[in-house]
Protein backbone atom coordinates (compact mmCIF):
# COMPACT_ATOMS: atom_id res chain seq x y z
CA UNK A 1 0.00 0.00 0.00
CA UNK A 2 1.27 3.65 -0.67
CA UNK A 3 -0.46 7.05 -0.45
CA UNK A 4 0.25 9.69 -2.81
CA UNK A 5 -1.01 13.68 -3.33
CA UNK A 6 -2.35 14.79 -6.58
CA UNK A 7 1.04 16.00 -7.45
CA UNK A 8 1.92 12.46 -7.80
CA UNK A 9 4.42 12.17 -4.94
CA UNK A 10 4.16 9.59 -1.85
CA UNK A 11 2.79 11.38 1.24
CA UNK A 12 4.45 12.31 4.06
CA UNK A 13 3.90 12.68 7.44
CA UNK A 14 3.03 16.61 6.97
CA UNK A 15 0.61 15.23 4.33
CA UNK A 16 -1.43 13.65 6.75
CA UNK A 17 -1.86 15.89 9.86
CA UNK A 18 -1.99 18.94 7.66
CA UNK A 19 -3.53 18.62 4.58
CA UNK A 20 -4.00 20.97 2.10
CA UNK A 21 -6.68 19.79 0.09
CA UNK A 22 -9.51 16.70 -0.27
CA UNK A 23 -7.98 14.67 -1.89
CA UNK A 24 -6.28 11.38 -1.50
CA UNK A 25 -4.83 8.09 -4.11
CA UNK A 26 -4.53 4.84 -2.77
CA UNK A 27 -2.64 2.22 -4.62
CA UNK A 28 -3.31 -1.40 -3.57
CA UNK A 29 0.21 -3.56 -4.96
CA UNK A 30 -1.39 -7.03 -6.45
CA UNK A 31 1.68 -8.44 -6.63
CA UNK A 32 3.02 -7.67 -3.41
CA UNK A 33 0.80 -9.75 -1.48
CA UNK A 34 2.30 -12.19 0.83
CA UNK A 35 0.16 -14.93 0.53
CA UNK A 36 0.54 -18.65 -1.53
CA UNK A 37 -2.41 -21.12 -2.53
CA UNK A 38 -2.71 -24.72 -1.18
CA UNK A 39 0.13 -25.44 -3.86
CA UNK A 40 2.46 -22.88 -2.79
CA UNK A 41 2.31 -20.58 -5.35
CA UNK A 42 2.71 -17.18 -4.56
CA UNK A 43 -0.56 -15.28 -5.02
CA UNK A 44 -0.59 -12.60 -7.51
CA UNK A 45 -3.27 -9.83 -8.69
CA UNK A 46 -3.57 -6.93 -10.19
CA UNK A 47 -2.62 -3.50 -9.22
CA UNK A 48 -4.67 -0.76 -8.23
CA UNK A 49 -4.54 3.00 -7.98
CA UNK A 50 -7.93 4.55 -6.29
CA UNK A 51 -7.67 8.47 -6.36
CA UNK A 52 -10.52 10.29 -4.85
CA UNK A 53 -11.49 14.17 -5.11
CA UNK A 54 -13.16 15.17 -2.50
CA UNK A 55 -13.28 18.97 -3.42
CA UNK A 56 -16.06 20.86 -4.94
CA UNK A 57 -13.80 21.92 -7.56
CA UNK A 58 -12.17 19.49 -10.63
CA UNK A 59 -8.52 18.85 -9.86
CA UNK A 60 -5.80 18.05 -12.09
CA UNK A 61 -3.92 14.88 -11.12
CA UNK A 62 -0.70 13.34 -11.40
CA UNK A 63 -0.07 9.96 -12.16
CA UNK A 64 2.52 8.41 -9.65
CA UNK A 65 6.13 8.19 -11.10
CA UNK A 66 7.46 5.00 -12.80
CA UNK A 67 8.68 3.12 -10.10
CA UNK A 68 5.06 2.39 -9.40
CA UNK A 69 4.00 1.20 -12.91
CA UNK A 70 4.66 2.63 -16.53
CA UNK A 71 1.47 2.88 -17.60
CA UNK A 72 -2.69 2.80 -15.63
CA UNK A 73 -5.90 1.95 -17.39
CA UNK A 74 -9.21 3.55 -15.66
CA UNK A 75 -11.52 1.11 -14.84
CA UNK A 76 -14.23 3.31 -12.77
CA UNK A 77 -15.02 7.02 -13.03
CA UNK A 78 -17.65 7.71 -11.22
CA UNK A 79 -17.92 11.14 -13.43
CA UNK A 80 -17.07 10.46 -17.10
CA UNK A 81 -19.44 6.87 -18.31
CA UNK A 82 -17.03 7.16 -21.62
CA UNK A 83 -13.76 6.56 -19.95
CA UNK A 84 -12.60 3.01 -20.71
CA UNK A 85 -9.27 0.70 -21.19
CA UNK A 86 -8.49 2.37 -24.87
CA UNK A 87 -8.06 6.02 -22.37
CA UNK A 88 -5.05 4.44 -20.51
CA UNK A 89 -2.24 6.86 -19.31
CA UNK A 90 1.53 6.71 -19.02
CA UNK A 91 3.09 7.48 -15.35
CA UNK A 92 3.57 10.70 -14.62
CA UNK A 93 0.36 12.18 -16.72
CA UNK A 94 -1.84 15.26 -15.56
CA UNK A 95 -5.17 14.18 -16.36
CA UNK A 96 -8.52 16.55 -15.47
CA UNK A 97 -10.66 14.82 -12.45
CA UNK A 98 -13.67 15.52 -11.62
CA UNK A 99 -15.08 17.31 -8.23
CA UNK A 100 -16.27 14.79 -5.57
CA UNK A 101 -15.28 11.94 -7.84
CA UNK A 102 -13.35 8.59 -7.50
CA UNK A 103 -11.12 6.81 -10.47
CA UNK A 104 -10.02 3.89 -10.21
CA UNK A 105 -6.97 2.84 -12.14
CA UNK A 106 -5.53 -0.52 -13.22
CA UNK A 107 -1.72 -0.98 -13.89
CA UNK A 108 -1.29 -2.07 -16.87
CA UNK A 109 1.10 -5.30 -17.70
CA UNK A 110 3.94 -4.53 -19.83
CA UNK A 111 4.01 -6.46 -23.39
CA UNK A 112 6.57 -8.81 -22.38
CA UNK A 113 7.90 -10.25 -19.59
CA UNK A 114 6.13 -8.95 -15.99
CA UNK A 115 5.98 -6.29 -13.69
CA UNK A 116 7.77 -8.45 -11.47
CA UNK A 117 8.86 -11.84 -11.62
CA UNK A 118 7.54 -14.52 -9.34
CA UNK A 119 9.95 -16.31 -7.32
CA UNK A 120 10.81 -20.11 -8.13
Amino acid sequence: IAWFRADGKEMGFKDWVEPKEPFLALLLAGDALDARDSYGVPVVDDTFLLVMNGSASPKSVVLPGNVWGDRWAPVVDTRSPTLGLDDAFDSGDTFEMESHSLVVFVRVAPASGSWRAPPR
